[in-house]
């Protein structure tokens, strides 16, 4: 059983039609920046599907004006706040909702995942420097999750992917002009969603139990640690 948000329930249908015809792959629509709303989110997930045994947080914003990175200096408090507000505020109040009800009522299995990036450790290469600084809280948020779901069965990890094709990368790097983007790719290229799912299927599944407060790197050679 399977539910997919968006602030935008038209997309999340969308998302669940194509996971397959499952009729347990169920849409919701909500903001994850509104507490009321992480809160009504999981009171209705969990009403028509059971208790969330796997969390996974991958809302989130890069706003940017043009292909060219902007910088400390040139960041709008009002562009600060909106990156923040979704990417890490976001996160923070999923966990939250997730931790409290799984304390409540344990799961067999629970499992949190957290989309941060490349940026959160080299400060950003196309990124903004409010996006590379929001998924930078979202690593620690997912360390603090990590140490304080561990008595209750629950582990949290984190994704952090390079370039992936999405509607995000495009805004930095246009449709054909990838090459400069990839030079210090040791793997030549862009990466998949497909790829990013199938992390996340591992760290969802049973096989999973003993990593916990992990990032787990993907962006095919970019950058090493």
């Amino acid at each position: 059983m399977l539910a997919v948000a968006d602030s935008d329930v038209d997309n999340a249908r969308a998302t669940a039609a194509d996971l397959g015809t499952d009729e347990t792959h169920v849409a919701f629509g909500g903001d994850v920046t509104s507490e009321a709303e992480a809160e009504r989110l999981f009171r209705e997930v969990e009403a028509a599907l059971g208790p969330v045994s796997i969390l996974v947080t991958c809302a989130g914003v890069l706003i940017s004006h043009g292909v060219r990175r902007t910088g400390i200096a040139d960041t709008t408090l009002a562009d600060w706040r909106r990156t923040f507000d979704v990417n890490a505020t976001g996160t923070f109040l999923m966990l939250r909702e997730m931790l409290r009800r799984r304390r409540a009522e344990p799961v067999e299995h629970g499992r949190i995942i957290t989309i941060s990036s490349v940026a959160a450790h080299v400060g950003g290469f196309r990124g903004s420097a409010a996006y590379s600084a929001s998924k930078g809280a979202v690593l620690t948020l997912t360390k603090t999750a990590a140490g304080e779901g561990a008595d209750i069965g629950v582990t949290a990890n984190c994704i952090a992917p390079g370039m992936v094709e999405s509607r995000m990368l495009r805004q930095v790097v246009p449709s054909g002009q990838e090459g400069p983007a990839v030079l210090n790719v040791p793997a030549g290229r862009v990466g998949s969603p497909g790829e990013i799912g199938a992390l996340a299927s591992y760290l969802a599944s049973p096989g999973s139990a003993f990593m916990t407060g992990a990032t787990l790197d993907i962006n095919g050679g970019q950058h090493f640690r």
